[in-house]
């Protein structure tokens, strides 16, 4: 796969969605400065949640507009794909961000990652489906991904409905932001793919 600019642009952002949020799991300044400082969750989700949205939208829509693939044969489910499954979890990241700045309650963000789980697994399947089942080695770097975004979107749902440790899904995070390193600088083109 040639360099991709928009993963390596779409991973960036997503990197700092699941590094910030996982040190915020992990209890790192989640308390005000001082009395009267503004919540930090607020700052959280403008400087983590939504700068992982807005880089997924973007990475989003640069495969449907600019169509890296081509617009021809194969490469238009797999560009498809690429499109739509940065495009969940924009959305998710979305509603995290405006939980997180307006203090809401986080269990219906763990009910979309719990919807978007689904999504996730199903397409895992589709995208071993659409390289005929034959797993170089990237591309079981690349399900490992997505397998650890398939274990952070489970672990949304079990945190905020009380079922699972915030270090423990901060942990997971930490799992999927590094496994999104890889996307960002093999898949995307920065480095050659192994």
């Amino acid at each position: 796969m040639a360099g991709l600019a928009p993963i390596s642009f779409g991973m960036m952002g997503l990197s700092f969605a699941c590094f910030l949020n996982a040190m915020a799991l992990f209890g790192y300044d989640t308390k005000p400065a001082k009395e009267g400082a503004p919540d930090p969750s607020r700052t959280l989700g403008i400087i983590g949640s939504l700068s992982g949205a807005l880089t997924l939208f973007f990475m989003a829509g640069w495969f449907v507009i600019d169509a890296p693939f081509g617009t021809t044969g194969a490469a238009v489910p797999v560009q498809l794909l690429f499109s739509i499954t940065p495009l969940m979890y924009a959305l998710i990241w979305l509603g995290l961000a405006y939980v997180q700045w307006y203090g809401l309650d986080v269990r219906y963000i763990g009910n979309s990652a719990l919807v978007g789980l689904f999504y996730q697994l199903f397409m895992m399947g589709v995208y071993a489906y659409l390289i005929g089942w034959k797993f170089t080695a990237n591309d079981v770097l690349i399900e490992i991904t997505l397998l650890s975004y398939a274990c952070a979107l489970a672990g949304f749902w079990a945190v905020t409905h009380g079922k699972l440790g915030a270090k423990t899904q901060g942990s997971i995070l930490v799992w999927a932001g590094i496994m999104t390193l890889y996307l960002m600088f093999f898949p995307g083109g920065i480095l050659p793919p192994p």
